[in-house]
């Protein structure tokens, strides 16, 4: 449309937008964002992790792995202080005295002779009574026998720091097999979370189908109502095993540091077919292959060689013990220099030297039995280290026993649940198939749908327990004992 201000030739301006228009677009942004950020609040960053990816993380924030790492960086400072016997030893001193009162003040009022002197004038050079000193020293010693302390000492020391280095490598093996644990709980959750939803999801179809064909006439209120009561039956299965996968996914949120109200999604599943397992085995066969094969001699247990190093550290303080009825032997050196000047601070050629060697004996000669405690309790350390070693030998066989007859259970346990599931999946859709022709009874129909649903469970619980056993063996000569 054609202004009629411009056909007459008038100028037209643009019109200009008041301030209160200005005022409500601006509102209207303002609640534009407003209405915005409970949906950018509401999301939530999804965490995507593998059962690797989960290892790795938590082992980089492990309370318990850290702890582990103290004790390793603790027994190795004690080794430093242990080997500290072999080398000499060098310390300064720089000291300042300054004489309020001494016994020597009488001396300076001593009578003059007849020379015009003191017989007491050279005592004003010496030490005696002088009001400022001034020291600087350095002392040397160097143990030269000692009787085989400081060998001992430093052998306990060193198998500390193995001993420490073994309960790391334990607790992150302890670590690892916790948090796979947990993820394939997680994981095991999730997948009876689908099995149960979808036995729900059957469980309606059926239902609907029943009551379409009672409309029609074709079923009776009794095959209604079983329907309805087989779908109702289901549903708290499902609440079940969704507050169990809940309670799952916090464990492993709790194991990897993670805030429990983030998302978490895993990306490593279950095997649930017979080409699953094969390829994850590396069979083509579809049959259950050792998952590594793992060194599950008791000796090289984790707690087995922590023992072993536990009677190292007795019979060494055992032979430190009895070196202590032996003399030590040092070898001493001081050098210092002083001065005692009226005032101020001495120059370094007014100062006089002082240098000394000397060697140093210390035995006992009377210890009103203390030595012979020592000795006594130190041998009776070194009787239950022993023990202890070969009880923890024993019970490190039963412990990879059993894992071996763990590993072989599950495996077992698996290949029986392959073939059922495929049996009752064909079962399943067979008495599907009859009750829709009208051939069978819905009782049919609902056994044959919970034996699917049982066999899916048998199977999901059974790769679970394969993998969880597997771990274990890989990590059996770290792990604690009693797993």
């Amino acid at each position: 449309m054609i202004d009629r201000r411009q056909m007459s030739g008038i100028p037209v301006h643009p019109r200009r937008t008041s301030r209160v228009e200005i005022r409500l677009m601006v509102m209207a942004l303002i609640l534009a964002l407003l209405a915005l950020l409970p949906a950018v609040a509401g999301a939530q960053e999804v965490v995507r992790l593998s059962v690797e990816e989960a290892v790795v993380h938590a082992l980089r924030g492990s309370e318990a792995v850290q702890v582990a790492e103290a004790v390793v960086l603790r027994a190795r400072g004690g080794r430093y202080e242990a080997r500290s016997g072999f080398f000499p030893r060098l310390n300064g001193s720089v000291g300042y005295t300054r004489t309020l009162s001494s016994e020597y003040e009488a001396l300076q009022g001593a009578p003059v002779d007849s020379s015009g002197g003191s017989p007491f004038d050279g005592l004003n050079d010496l030490p005696f009574g002088q009001e400022n000193r001034y020291d600087i020293g350095l002392e040397a010693r160097q143990t030269v026998f000692a009787g085989g302390r400081v060998v001992a000492r430093s052998r306990v020391a060193e198998a500390g720091v193995r001993s420490a280095e073994i309960g790391l490598a334990s607790a992150r093996a302890e670590q690892e097999l916790e948090v796979r644990e947990s993820y394939w709980d997680a994981v095991l959750a999730d997948r009876l979370v689908s099995i149960a939803e979808a036995s729900l999801a059957q469980a309606e179809a059926t239902l609907a189908q029943v009551r379409a064909s009672a409309g029609v006439g074709e079923s009776a209120e009794f095959d209604v109502l079983r329907a309805q009561v087989a779908r109702d039956n289901q549903r708290p299965q499902v609440i079940q095993r969704r507050a169990d996968r809940d309670l799952a996914h916090m464990r492993l949120k709790q194991l990897l540091n993670v805030a429990l109200d983030e998302q978490l999604e895993l990306t490593s599943e279950l095997p649930v077919r017979v080409n699953d397992i094969a390829r994850s085995k590396g069979s083509s066969e579809g049959i259950v292959e050792p998952v590594v094969e793992a060194d599950t001699g008791s000796s090289h247990r984790a707690a087995v060689r922590q023992a072993a190093e536990l009677v190292t550290v007795r019979e060494n303080q055992r032979r430190a013990a009895r070196a202590e009825r032996l003399p030590v032997i040092d070898l001493t050196t001081q050098w210092g220099r002083v001065a005692y000047p009226k005032q101020g601070v001495p120059a370094w050629d007014e100062m006089r030297s002082n240098w000394t060697v000397g060697v140093q004996m210390r035995l006992p000669i009377l210890t009103g039995g203390a030595q012979r405690g020592a000795e006594l309790k130190a041998q009776a350390d070194v009787m239950e280290a022993r023990a202890r070693l070969e009880q923890t030998r024993e019970l490190a066989a039963l412990d990879a026993r059993s894992a071996l007859e763990r590993l072989e259970s599950a495996e077992a346990a698996w290949q029986a649940s392959v073939g059922t599931v495929e049996q009752a999946e064909r079962a399943y859709r067979i008495a599907e198939i009859r009750f829709r022709e009208g051939l069978s009874t819905q009782v049919e129909l609902s056994d044959a749908r919970l034996m699917l649903q049982q066999a899916e469970m048998n199977r999901a619980i059974a790769a679970r327990d394969v993998e969880v056993a597997g771990t274990v063996i890989r990590l059996l000569p770290d792990l604690p004992l009693a797993r």
